[in-house]
Order: C-alpha cells, then sequence, then structure tokens
C-alpha cells in the first residue's frame, strides 16, 4: 500500500510539472480594432523568454502600467511582413484604467501612441497628426481576467512562467482632434475592439 501511494505521489508530481512546463512556454494574442467598420488585425503567439516583449513589432499585452496601481492594455501592430499580420494597417494604442481589472464593464482612458499619435500614417485619421494629449474613453466587458504570470530573473529563456491571457471587446463612439493642412478639426469615430492579451503581470 505504501509503494503504491508513494508511486501515484511521484506519478502526481511529473504529471503537474509538465503541465506547467507546457503551459508555460508561450501564450496567445489577438487584436483587432475596426475603424468607422474597416478592420486591422494580428494575432499570435509569444514565448516566455525575456526578450519576448521587447522584441515584437505585433503584440497584444496587459502589464507595467505608468502609473502605480492602475492597469495597462498595449496593442501594437507595426510590421506588416511578419506571420501574425491577418489584415489591415499599422497602429499603435494603449488603454489605460486607474484601477485594476475586473471581468465585466470596464471603463478605460483609449490613448494613441507613436505612430497613431505622431504619423498622418495612422488608421484613424489618414493624413492628419493627431494632437499630443488627446484622450477619450472606452467600455471594455473583460471576459477573461486570465491567470498571473511569475517571473524567474535568473533565467531569461524561461524569464515569464505565463499566465492565461486577458480577453475582452468592446465599442464606442470616440472623439478626435487632430491637424490637417496646418488646419486644427474634430471628428468622431466609432472603435470596436477584441482582444486577447498575453499577461506580463
Amino acid at each position: 500500500m505504501r509503494k503504491t501511494l508513494l508511486f501515484l505521489s511521484v506519478i502526481g508530481l511529473l504529471m503537474t510539472s509538465c503541465e506547467k512546463t507546457n503551459s508555460s512556454k508561450n501564450s496567445e494574442w489577438m487584436i483587432s480594432i475596426a475603424v468607422d467598420g474597416v478592420e486591422h488585425k494580428a494575432e499570435g503567439t509569444v514565448d516566455n523568454s525575456y526578450l519576448s516583449m521587447q522584441s515584437l513589432d505585433n503584440i497584444a499585452y496587459t502589464g507595467y502600467p505608468q502609473v502605480y496601481g492602475s492597469s495597462f492594455l498595449y496593442f501594437n501592430m507595426m510590421d506588416k511582413s511578419d506571420e501574425s499580420y491577418v489584415k489591415g494597417d499599422n497602429f499603435q494604442f494603449g488603454l489605460t484604467k486607474f484601477s485594476g481589472l475586473d471581468e465585466g464593464n470596464n471603463e478605460f482612458i483609449f490613448s494613441l501612441q507613436g505612430l497613431g499619435m505622431y504619423g498622418n500614417d495612422n488608421i484613424f485619421i489618414p493624413g492628419a497628426t493627431i494632437t499630443p494629449g488627446w484622450n477619450d474613453t472606452i467600455n471594455i466587458n473583460i471576459t477573461d481576467l486570465g491567470t498571473p504570470t511569475e517571473i524567474d530573473p535568473t533565467d531569461t529563456e524561461n524569464y515569464y512562467d505565463l499566465g492565461k491571457p486577458v480577453k475582452g471587446n468592446g465599442s464606442g463612439n470616440l472623439n478626435f482632434s487632430y491637424m490637417i493642412d496646418n488646419n486644427y478639426r474634430d471628428t468622431v469615430l466609432n472603435i470596436e475592439i477584441d482582444f486577447i492579451a498575453v499577461r506580463y503581470n
């Protein structure tokens, strides 16, 4: 009896170890954003190495907010030649909530990053420069909070023990201020977002 229990315990530990190893190797991600009905989309997987977040031109992730205690989601599609590219044009934007994520309805500040804000080659108002400091809010339904990621700073190849990703979607009419032909203008765009975001925290 004692030998049988010991054998079952060892098998259980091995199965748990294998499950953790297999589940932490990568995490899926996807971002779809439609601007006035025109969809732009990328999707793929990311591995658990230290460079996985820093080296990707196309990614959707949550973590490392600029303001302590807030929640930050970041979305990037900057390389149309990457295998993760599905359709549409390049974009960068973020969603910020000044508290923790909750399942269900969450109000986020929608903000443009990099190309989206400063370049006139953007999906929001082509040919225009969207003025710095612009932001508006959008309601996002978090359908799955995922699970936390753990970090092993001693192993750069397996730096992240990735949890399950965060999933959500939402839509709204957002106000944009922009400059085109040296004139400032305002417009309202319908934005629809659907995402699966890697948890880096």
